[in-house]
């Protein structure tokens, strides 16, 4: 047993059996066509001959391609014109050209969504799991930054000022900045650049609703000879809690989005669709990643304003 490209010529020419890879481990086999956009402006009638090739050939079709490279010698121009031919009910790649809008209703959003609905299901898994582990940091850290500096006023502009610094960085540069800092791909600079974006409406938001609390319920408080600590956790924070809330659905809904350029550092998620699709122009990718995100990101708000309704609707008497 050896690890072997699947579409090795050898594996015709031997007779050797493919394992079926039931795990997924493997990304799938997708040939494309690879063509200069120059190329395309000056023919562009060259397009609708290779679009039709596109989902033509699978792996043991270029397995046995590449035998007749390999084994028999052929030159790659033979080869791809007697497949060309033998596929063509007219033997002329004129009559490819005009199969192309067959190809592609042949292999539409549905059926491509149907043979990769378990690639679809761990990508979804790894897009979720970005964004969960980000929110729930920067909330860790979030909170507790707008608190302290609601008790010192006087580091609420510095702070401000530095979290809406880092939201002016571009998504692509800061995982840029981080991947050269890390000195590694993967999750860990990819959920850094989510949880640094989600500071700002989380801090800001923990700030504002804290900083809108009623002075004559806290002088009440402090009336009744609650410390510090216990005017926070019983008064200040439930009556900030809406605004709080708030500020978390929004960070949640920038990250779902932020995440889908994950994929460029090697994190995973939806945005492997997403680029795959626009690398090869393929539509139909790029939408299998693009929707369910969004569909994650108008849950996920829906979900945390039901928490917001529900802080709102049961924070004291005195906020009401």
């Amino acid at each position: 047993m050896i690890s072997a490209f699947a579409t090795d010529g050898r594996i015709v020419t031997h007779g050797l059996k493919t394992l079926r890879d039931d795990r997924g481990f493997f990304p799938p086999y997708d040939a494309a066509p690879v063509v200069r956009a120059e190329l395309l402006l000056r023919h562009p009638e060259i397009r609708d001959a290779l679009v039709a090739l596109a989902g033509t050939i699978d792996e043991e079709t270029m397995c046995a391609l590449n035998s007749s490279a390999d084994q028999l010698k052929k030159s790659p121009t033979m080869i791809a014109r007697e497949w060309i031919e033998a596929r063509s009910p007219t033997n002329s790649i004129e009559a490819v050209a005009r199969t192309s809008r067959q190809t592609q209703s042949d292999t539409g959003i549905w059926t491509m969504l149907v043979r990769r609905r378990a690639e679809l299901g761990r990508k979804t898994i790894e897009h979720l799991g970005l964004t969960t582990a980000a929110i729930f940091i920067a909330i860790s850290i979030g909170v507790p930054i707008g608190i302290l500096i609601h008790r010192f006023g006087r580091w609420a502009p510095v702070v401000l000022s530095a979290t809406e610094i880092i939201q002016t960085i571009p998504s692509l540069a800061m995982l840029a900045f981080l991947f050269a800092l890390y000195r590694v791909l993967g999750t860990t600079p990819a959920i850094t650049a989510l949880v640094l974006y989600a500071l700002l409406p989380i801090t800001l938001n923990t700030y504002t609703g804290l900083k809108g609390v009623s002075p004559a319920i806290v002088e009440a408080a402090n009336g009744l000879g609650m410390s510090r600590g216990q005017r926070l956790r019983m008064v200040e924070v439930p009556l900030a809690l809406p605004v709080i809330v708030a500020g978390i659905r929004t960070a949640t809904v920038w990250t779902v989005g932020i995440a889908t350029l994950s994929t460029y550092i090697g994190a995973g998620g939806l945005g492997d669709f997403i680029s795959r699709g626009l690398a090869r122009n393929d539509t139909r990718l790029t939408l299998l990643g693009a929707v369910p995100a969004a569909i994650m990101a108008v849950i996920l708000s829906l979900m945390i304003r039901v928490l917001e309704r529900y802080a709102k609707a049961h924070r004291p008497n005195a906020a009401r």
